[in-house]
């Protein structure tokens, strides 16, 4: 379910990133992504590949301590929320129709909670994170 803005359209979620900094940590990310014109008018990142996807839900609210996302992928928030904590104490909140990006692949890691009746579906990505940062961002992060 989308929520609507206060002009009753319906509101756009965020996208989120997070990566792995050369510090060993993990931090959030707000560069803007490196949209591309593309044949059909549109602006895009163009496509890249994913090896798999899951779907998950969250009956019951449960708390992740230090971890990182594996070999990094995409997740959207379907219902509920979740929140992310890099190693600075610095958080986000994440809501239905939000994004996140989660690319930090070594380090230290997040922590995360999932409130009760979450639900989100993620990909996992099939490049190298450096490959997938350049292609998103035009630039590695952690530079």
């Amino acid at each position: 379910m989308t929520g609507r803005g206060n002009d009753g359209k319906p509101a756009m979620g965020k996208i989120y990133c997070m990566y792995s900094g050369r510090d060993g940590q993990s931090h959030f990310s707000e560069a803007a992504l490196a949209l591309k014109a593309d044949a059909a008018g549109r602006f895009s990142t163009g496509v890249l590949g994913a090896k798999g996807w899951m779907y998950a839900e969250s009956p019951q609210e449960r708390f992740v301590d230090w971890h990182t996302s594996g070999p990094g992928g995409v997740s959207v928030m379907l219902d509920g929320w979740m929140e992310l904590e890099v190693g600075s104490g610095e958080k986000r909140r994440l809501v239905a129709g939000d994004v996140l990006l989660a690319l930090d692949t070594s380090g230290q890691g997040h922590r995360s909670t999932m409130g009760a009746n979450t639900r989100g579906l993620s990909l996992m990505l099939d490049q190298p994170v450096a490959t997938v940062m350049q292609s998103l961002f035009g630039r590695d992060l952690a530079d």
